[in-house]
């Protein structure tokens, strides 16, 4: 069949290429290195990897890494590919494309002290971030602000108390606001949040949908959000999939 010769590696083309034809034990000496025939310009957000895995495990998600802490590049690595694209584009701004920049508190910490504040300009990035994690370690939201923070997404998810559980987003309603208003405080508009939503989670009737929709509307905590519906691997896509979710096992 078309599939079982697309799983073939020596019948795919060469340009068709996923997770399972890389390993990892590389990666923290990796780079992306670019050349004059990218025209790079200074103006440019440029993707930057900073780490792979997420240590959190959701049950919503089929990252084939999650509960992984691969932890991130060696500094001094980072450090010289981000001088590297200083000098020879004049790049100062990125888009982590990690799934998770602020997994760890040493990370936060290690990443400021041996790498951005070691530079001679002024870095910008965004990147996904982790609001429980904040609400646990109030200072990590000061140092990424330092670090060159300029946007942040956030797997908010619901504000349903019983729902955020049932999928590993356990911070709650209340300390949800609390931590954005903390946001809204320390970081002043400097860093743009993202808020993002599941709809159709289990536990979730739609009168929680909406008025989380409504709430969303009318925050001033949050510079934008986006609600996605739910995603359950269909059981005939499941042998064609890397990995499935958590939810999507159960169906």
């Amino acid at each position: 069949t078309y599939f079982e010769k697309l799983n073939n590696q020596s019948a795919r083309p060469p340009y068709v290429v996923n997770n399972l034809d890389y390993d990892n034990h590389g990666f923290k000496q990796s780079i992306i290195q670019w050349e004059s025939e990218d025209l790079i310009t200074p103006d440019m957000w440029l993707p930057l990897e900073v780490s792979r895995g997420c240590a959190f495990n959701c049950a919503y998600c089929n990252y084939d890494r999650k509960s992984n802490t691969d932890s991130f590049k060696d500094p001094e690595v980072l450090y010289d590919e981000l001088i590297r694209n200083y000098e020879l584009w004049g790049t100062t701004k990125y888009v982590l494309v990690d799934d998770l920049y602020n997994d760890s508190k040493s990370k936060v910490r290690i990443l400021h002290d041996r790498v951005w504040s070691r530079l001679p300009f002024k870095p910008q990035w965004v990147s996904y971030m982790r609001l429980d994690m904040i609400w646990a370690d109030r200072e990590s939201a000061e140092i990424m602000l330092a670090s060159g923070a300029r946007g942040g997404s956030f797997g908010i998810e619901t504000l349903n108390e019983k729902a955020g559980k049932k999928v590993g987003k356990g911070l709650g309603p209340a300390r949800i606001i609390e931590t954005l208003e903390f946001l809204k405080e320390t970081w002043n508009d400097q860093v743009m949040v993202e808020g993002l939503f599941i709809a159709g989670l289990p536990y979730e009737p739609i009168d929680s949908i909406e008025s989380t929709i409504d709430w969303a509307i009318d925050t001033n905590l949050l510079h934008s959000y986006a609600f996605t519906p739910m995603w359950i691997t269909p059981p005939l896509h499941k042998d064609l999939v890397l990995k499935t979710s958590t939810l999507s096992d159960q169906y």
